[in-house]
């Protein structure tokens, strides 16, 4: 491997978010981490956005659990401005002096690289950690699945880019926003229709047939008009949904309990590293099992409440690069 496939693009945006929570996380002794969303079109890929933990991540010195709610919600909302980023790994902090990676990144890394479909062959990991002197250490490194050989790590070289520079207009056709507008785009940002990977669909379909089969629940998919897919599960006179990432199964979905028309939707907790140790049944089990106790998730009702006009189908044949679901 030459010393261009190992290099890196990184915008400063980007590079801002990790070592701005290295900072709280050192402060605080809480590891944070969450998505890096990359534009692979050219070579070296360019790491646009790094998502932020997100409110309801299970924070500790020596763990993090993300939260996939919010990790889901802004992947999208970044993807309806750029739909040409792809989920192409993680980032996270190491609170105490750290700078390597750990027996459990690599095994989580592991387990997203053997998939019985995987999407990737390889994963890019981001980790910033405090050096000796208290400076701020930020390193790359690329898991990928060699035969034989089994998990292969090697460092990356991160090349940090402005985010106006004429490697990201080029990439991207504009500069990169602020983060907060990325993540709220508002009504008026357009962007091309969202392609779903032949493998996604395959995958989200082999998921959906084995809780037809298993819980016998009926299932019905659908394209929501921001290019998000979305399951709902009925099985008597419960009612669980789904809404897939584009990058599922790399992509952690968000599982929710309740009656779509009434309420109260309750969200149901995934592992971090899900994608690699799920069974998408067991959670939707649990899903229809859960109580009503937990508070309502307002704007759940909001997003699937969508007019049906702005539908992009109501019984879809779901748009990839090579076929239809």
């Amino acid at each position: 491997m030459n010393v261009e496939q190992r290099t890196v693009y990184l915008t400063e945006s980007a590079q801002n978010t990790i070592l701005g929570s290295l900072r709280t996380s050192v402060q605080h002794r809480l590891e944070q981490g969450g998505s890096l969303l990359a534009c692979e079109s050219q070579s070296p890929p360019l790491i646009v956005v790094a998502v932020p933990t997100g409110p309801n991540a299970d924070q500790g010195y020596a763990h993090l659990e993300t939260d996939a709610h919010y990790q889901n919600t802004a992947i999208a909302a970044i993807r309806r401005t750029f739909p040409n980023l792809t989920y192409v790994g993680d980032w996270h902090i190491h609170p105490m002096h750290l700078p390597f990676l750990s027996s459990t990144d690599m095994e989580t890394a592991g387990k997203l690289l053997t998939e019985t479909t995987p999407a990737r062959s390889h994963v890019d990991l981001l980790l910033g950690t405090p050096g000796h002197n208290g400076d701020e250490l930020l390193l790359g490194f690329r898991v990928s699945l060699m035969p034989r050989y089994g998990l292969w790590m090697e460092p990356l070289q991160l090349a940090v880019v402005p985010d106006d520079d004429a490697v990201v207009i080029n990439r991207l056709k504009q500069s990169v926003p602020p983060l907060e507008r990325l993540l709220n785009p508002g009504p008026t940002t357009t962007a091309a229709p969202v392609v779903i990977p032949p493998e996604t669909s395959a995958r989200i379909e082999r998921d959906l047939q084995e809780v037809r089969s298993r819980l016998h629940a009926e299932t019905k998919l659908q394209m929501l008009s921001c290019g998000t897919l979305a399951a709902h599960i009925v099985r008597g006179g419960h009612e669980v949904s789904v809404v897939f990432p584009p990058e599922y199964p790399m992509g952690a979905p968000l599982v929710l309990s309740g009656q779509l028309q009434s309420g109260p939707l309750t969200p149901i907790p995934l592992r971090y590293g899900w994608s690699s140790l799920h069974r998408l049944t067991d959670v939707v089990e649990e899903g229809l099992r859960a109580g009503d106790g937990d508070p309502p998730i307002t704007w759940v009702h909001r997003l699937f409440r969508t007019r049906k006009r702005r539908l992009t189908c109501s019984s879809p044949t779901i748009q990839s690069s090579g076929g239809s679901l």
